[in-house]
């Protein structure tokens, strides 16, 4: 099984600074760490790829950090962030990340590493714990919904929803 290194993170990526990588990484560990994972849990992930990794990551060492992490909405939105930034580097050719504002057509502008022309749009979402009236694929179907109304020019999107429960990931392309 491929293991995903969620400590890659701190050390930043193209478009995601060391700071904002390790703002991540930390929201990331609290939600695994608060649902009872530990390192080597296993992330399934489906939809348009099909795969599972092992899930690596360092301690969480400050106390402070899971007083500020408190709000499980917060965390999961920017522990999600995070996973889906690392499957999406491990599964496709995007590696840079370029945050856009709120109420744009995505959260994310995905650039290719093999092509600087090919781009995409990435809408990420998260579930703490994953219930009939809270699932991934409504999650997955409502973030689509966004993205093509949103999106007049024509370029590709994916949608990654993380449910830390289990943990997994659905991934979605259009």
């Amino acid at each position: 099984m491929r293991k995903l290194h969620l400590d890659t993170l701190k050390y930043g990526l193209p478009g995601i600074t060391k700071t904002v990588g390790q703002f991540l990484w930390e929201a990331a560990v609290v939600c695994l760490e608060g649902n009872g994972h530990r390192p080597g849990a296993r992330l399934n992930v489906f939809g348009e790829h099909e795969t599972a990794f092992e899930l690596e990551w360092s301690a969480l060492e400050d106390e402070n950090a899971l007083r500020f992490w408190s709000d499980n909405n917060e965390s999961v939105e920017y522990g999600a962030t995070a996973i889906a930034v690392l499957v999406i580097m491990e599964l496709t050719s995007f590696s840079n990340f370029q945050k856009l504002p709120q109420n744009e057509s995505a959260d994310y502008l995905i650039l290719s590493k093999k092509n600087i022309r090919e781009k995409a749009y990435l809408e990420i979402s998260g579930i703490w714990v994953e219930s009939p009236q809270n699932s991934i694929n409504m999650r997955v179907n409502k973030k689509l919904k966004r993205l093509l109304k949103n999106n007049q020019r024509g370029i590709e999107n994916f949608v990654v929803v993380t449910e830390f429960g289990t943990p997994k990931s659905k991934i979605s392309r259009r």
